[in-house]
């Protein structure tokens, strides 16, 4: 099989991880798609054992080089895809992910797999710029480094399209964790200021959240502006919502 260029900026960061055999998998999967950034956060087993080595075969250098951090270490990275297999509906935020088939990877993005045993938290997926789910039948749950394989073949065949055009159209650099927690910061003052019941306003937070995970840093200046001269009369906003409610209100009545 023909070796392609790949970008070098794809990490892929487990959580976890309980079994050595898994751990050495996916690195071998990585070493077949030219990925080498691995991450291992709270593992539950040695990542540098016999029985890792042994799976990994020719990706041990992907073992021996991988970071030990802690889990809340990798939600405090820029740009986070992490992936689950339990997915709800369109009301539920939370887990409402990006098909894999229509999955580009962003640049410098991180891509996080859960815990053997139970996936990714309500919390943890909360924290991510996007959530990615592989299509399957009804049994859902894929082997650790299975899903890590389909996923990479994914996210390498995307960026390679993405290389191939970047002279064309130029790659935007993406907003980085700093830039996007501060809009964030903004966005719950102004959300709060408005007489939204709190179940609504962590909705429209997620949502906003997700939108912005996915925007370039240039696009989230703009739309930091923007929020910051909408957001400037709290008053005339509440008064605003006021009026809508009082509007929808009548119509019903009608």
């Amino acid at each position: 099989m023909r070796a392609h260029s790949l970008p070098p900026d794809i990490s892929v960061a487990l959580i976890e991880p309980q079994t050595p055999e898994n751990i050495g998998a996916v690195a071998r999967s990585m070493a077949n798609f030219g990925v080498h950034s691995l991450i291992i956060a709270s593992p539950r087993c040695d990542h540098l054992s016999i029985e890792a080595r042994k799976v990994a075969c020719h990706a041990q250098h992907i073992l021996e080089k991988a970071r030990i951090v802690g889990v809340a270490d990798v939600f405090a990275m820029d740009m986070l895809v992490a992936t689950t297999s339990k997915i709800g509906t369109d009301y539920n935020i939370t887990r409402t992910p990006v098909l894999l088939p229509a999955f580009s990877a962003p640049p410098g993005c991180t891509l996080v797999f859960g815990r053997e045993g139970d996936g990714l938290s309500n919390e943890e997926l909360a924290q991510a710029d996007m959530i990615l789910t592989i299509p399957t039948a009804a049994y859902a749950a894929l082997n650790l480094s299975h899903a890590v394989a389909i996923v990479l073949y994914q996210a390498t065949h995307g960026s390679r399209l993405k290389a191939a055009s970047a002279d064309k159209r130029g790659d935007a650099r993406p907003a980085g964790r700093k830039e996007k927690d501060a809009f964030m910061a903004l966005a719950e003052a102004r959300v709060g200021a408005l007489d939204l019941p709190a179940p609504k306003q962590t909705q429209h937070l997620q949502v906003l959240h997700r939108a912005v995970g996915r925007m370039s840093g240039r696009e989230l200046a703009l739309f930091f502006g923007l929020i910051k001269e909408l957001g400037k009369d709290t008053t005339t906003l509440k008064k605003d919502t006021e009026a809508n409610r009082a509007d929808e209100q009548k119509r019903i009545e009608r």
